[in-house]
């Protein structure tokens, strides 16, 4: 059952940019389980360290732990499940565990009109997985290509708000 040894080594699962691939299930969910405890562990470190400043604490949400979930999440499947617990995790966060004092439609909107723009955590993820594979083919993100990423993160948000599927 074992194909001919060819001088390298055949693995069930590796590491790519931190990414873990493979034909292991159980491997990539431990990752997937892995790295979320890990953005959980940087929310309740934050938490305690941050002013109550929802600004601040968008911030740090996005650079510190959106960011990581989002590039992982744009890779890997299987963290369907976990963005939308994860995007309650984070607007627990913002709001330092009380009532959100605007809807979180606001919270997406750019600063100039009135949100913290924070990310629609699954938005993000499926604009990067439908468009990274183009990247290599036009040598870089051009702008029309960026444009399109956009339109799919902000009609893709649309959709999630209404709990309409994306695919019909």
């Amino acid at each position: 059952d074992n194909p001919p040894y060819l001088g390298m080594k055949i693995v069930k699962a590796t590491e790519y940019l931190g990414v873990i691939t493979g034909k292991d299930p159980a491997l990539c969910q431990k990752s997937i389980s892995d790295r979320i405890d890990k953005i959980h562990a940087q929310l309740e470190y934050w938490d305690k360290c941050l002013s109550s400043s929802p600004v601040d604490r968008a911030l740090v949400a996005k650079v510190m732990c959106l960011s990581i979930a989002w590039y992982h999440a744009g890779l890997t499947p299987g963290w369907e499940e976990h963005l939308t617990t994860l995007e309650k995790r984070v607007t627990n966060f913002i709001w330092k565990g009380s009532m959100p004092k605007v809807a979180r439609c606001t919270l997406l909107l750019k600063k100039k009109e009135g949100g913290l723009r924070v990310w629609a955590l699954q938005a993000k993820a499926e604009a990067f997985r439908n468009t990274w594979p183009l990247k290599p083919m036009l040598g870089k993100l051009n702008p029309i290509l960026s444009e399109t990423m956009r339109v799919l993160t902000s009609l893709y948000a649309k959709r999630s708000e209404i709990d309409i599927p994306l695919w019909e």
